[in-house]
Formats: structure tokens, C-alpha cells, sequence
């Protein structure tokens, strides 16, 4: 297995928010530059990145490579290797490229998942304008990267310790990470790679998610959980925070009612999201086109008989399908949001004509 990493090193912190550091640290991320503490050193695995000489790896632990310093320079490989196009630069220099952190928790609910399906579908339109980062916990983080994957989305994922392979956290989601590497995302970290997790590097990791973002995206957490620790960080740094409500029965749902009482925008659908961004991009018919593409063949038979609302018998007879399938198959697509059952008959919410 081939692996790199990436150390940008330089002077004092402050250096890093003051005046003219976007000119002084062109492969710094941008939006952490802007945060009031943001870390001296950053550790970086990334497949995608010309500017980096691969070196081999063994038994996949990760060692360390070139270093860019605070002037942009890459020590080790030559000037002319850009790294324009790969996911590094464009999260340091592209402005026009949106960060979305999207935090939850461990303890997740089918309901969690089930909103993160809907969410990550929705914004995979927009995979050529948008990365998501989140933290490679298990749970919720877990599952966004495992979604990105799927549909194609960039993807960053910071873990709680550093990246050599034998100390990353949790141990679980070691393969994650690697498949996260295969498929051109970043994983990042500011402690050495040596460092395993503890107490006190989760906080820190959640500085970074929070400032290396336009805004954070909430699914679920406790009060007393580190997705609220997440969340509070980013409205520290002017930041954006959406939440998703939830039952008021749920010990899960308490972090999103406490945030959206605070005034955190809540959200049911990607297009909140995008909103939030400033993408308008993208018609409600190329959106409804795209989820419609992503269906399953027996759900897109169901979604072509729904020109107008029709019953489950009526969708029986004509797809041949029996009740207990297309029962299922119509509970799977309100799930996703592509359809809603009212007074009896089944109406599609897509706009495809």
C-alpha cells in the first residue's frame, strides 16, 4: 500500500490569523486560517496530491513525508509539481469549493441514519462544489463517511489521535480510513502521528472540524456530548449551525432543540443546506432528476406510475408487484423523502417533467 502525508509546519499561531497570512500560507487551510487558535502544525493523508512523492508503506503505518512550510514551498519535490485540482488545494485556495462538517452520535438512532441517507443523497448533486468532513468516530461520523463514499462526495475525516495506522481512533475504523484514502479524501490531524486519543484531544479535534468549515451541520447529540462542543466552536467562530429536530422523547434529539432554541437553522432536506451556502445553483429538476437516478429499479417502476396519486392496489396491478413489496418499497422512498402517502394514495415529490 502506497501512502503519503503531509506536515505544514510554521511560526506562531498568530501568524497564521493575522494580516496577509492567506498570501504567506497558500496551502493552509483558508477558513481555519480565520479561527482565533488555529494549530501551528497540521498532519495531512492524501492520495490525490501531485505535489508529493509516494512513498511506500509498511504494514500501512504512516510515515511522515514532505513538508510544506509557511511560504508555500514544498521541501522535497520540485516547484513545478502544483497540487492544483487535488482536494488539498482546493480546500486551502478555492473559495468557491463549501465545507460542510456534519456531526451526530456515536449512540445513533435509525432515525439519525435514516436523515443522514436523505441529507448526503441530496447534497451528492453538488459533490463538484462541496467536501464533508467529519470526525471517523463510530456512530453518526461513521456513517457520513461511509455515504460519502457511496455517493461520491470529498471527504475529510479528522480523527481524535494522530494517523500512523496503529494508534488511529477508534480501531474499528481503520479500514474506513483507508478506504476514505483510496478514494482521494484527506484525513487530517494536528497532533504527531504517534499520539493515540485521549481526554483531551477530542476538543481539539472538534476545533478543527468546526473551523476547517463553513458551517456545521447537527443530526443528533446529548447536551453534555462533543457534537454540542462542535457546534459551540463554530458559532464562536461565526460559523453557520443547522440542526435537525427530533422527537422530543429522544435523549438524542436534546443538543438540536437546545441549538435551534438558540437559534441554529433547522433543517429537513438538503436544499436547507445549500441554501445556507449560497448554491442555487441547481434546478429542483436536475435535484429531483438526480435522487430519481439513484433509486433502485423497482422504485423507479413505483416513482413512474406517481404522474398523479394513485393507490397501493392500483400500484399492485400495474407493476405486479405484490402488497407486501410495494408496501416496503413506498416506505423505503417516504424514508428518503421521494414520496408521501396521504388519504389513502401514494404522491411522488419529485419534479422530473
Amino acid at each position: 500500500m502506497q501512502i503519503k502525508k503531509i506536515n505544514i509546519t510554521g511560526a506562531d499561531a498568530e501568524a497564521l490569523a493575522g494580516a496577509g497570512a492567506s498570501e504567506s500560507t497558500p496551502n493552509y487551510p483558508r477558513l481555519l486560517r480565520q479561527i482565533s487558535d488555529p494549530p501551528r502544525t497540521l498532519y495531512y493523508i492524501s492520495k490525490k496530491n501531485e505535489a508529493e512523492e509516494v512513498i511506500e508503506a509498511e504494514n500501512t503505518q504512516i510515515h511522515p513525508q514532505n513538508q510544506i512550510d509557511l511560504e508555500g514551498k514544498t521541501h522535497g519535490v520540485p516547484e513545478s509539481s502544483a497540487q492544483i485540482n487535488s482536494l488539498l488545494w482546493r480546500i486551502a485556495n478555492d473559495e468557491a469549493m463549501k465545507i460542510i462538517c456534519i456531526v451526530g452520535s456515536r449512540s445513533y438512532t435509525e432515525y439519525g441514519q435514516l436523515v443522514c441517507e436523505k441529507l448526503i443523497e441530496g447534497l451528492s448533486l453538488y459533490r463538484d462544489k462541496i467536501a464533508i468532513v467529519s470526525g471517523l468516530a463510530i456512530g453518526i461520523d461513521s456513517i457520513v463517511h461511509r455515504l460519502c463514499l457511496r455517493h461520491k462526495i470529498p471527504c475529510m475525516a479528522i480523527p481524535g489521535s494522530g494517523l500512523n495506522s496503529d494508534v488511529l481512533y477508534p480501531r474499528t475504523n481503520v479500514r474506513l480510513a483507508e478506504q476514505i484514502y483510496e478514494n482521494n479524501g484527506i484525513l487530517i490531524s494536528e497532533f504527531e502521528p504517534d499520539v493515540r486519543a485521549n481526554v483531551w484531544t477530542f476538543p481539539l479535534r472538534n476545533r478543527i472540524m468546526a473551523g476547517i468549515s463553513d458551517l456545521t451541520v447537527v443530526i443528533e447529540g446529548k447536551k453534555d456530548s462533543g457534537t454540542m462542543i462542535t457546534a459551540r466552536l463554530a458559532v464562536e467562530y461565526n460559523r453557520d449551525v443547522l440542526a435537525v429536530p427530533g422527537s422530543i422523547f429522544s435523549a438524542h434529539s436534546e443538543g438540536p432543540r437546545e441549538l435551534i432554541k438558540q437559534g441554529a437553522v433547522p433543517i429537513s432536506s438538503a436544499v436547507d443546506i445549500t441554501d445556507a451556502l449560497g448554491i442555487t445553483e441547481y434546478s429542483i429538476k436536475e435535484v429531483s432528476k438526480s435522487l430519481f437516478d439513484s433509486c433502485g429499479s423497482e422504485e423507479k417502476e413505483i416513482l413512474d406510475l406517481l404522474d398523479s396519486p394513485i393507490s397501493t392496489d392500483e400500484i399492485c396491478q400495474r407493476t405486479g408487484f405484490n402488497i407486501s413489496k410495494v408496501l416496503v418499497t413506498i416506505s423505503m422512498l417516504e424514508m428518503r423523502g421521494l414520496v408521501e402517502e396521504r388519504y389513502g394514495k401514494v404522491y411522488s415529490k419529485l419534479s422530473l417533467n
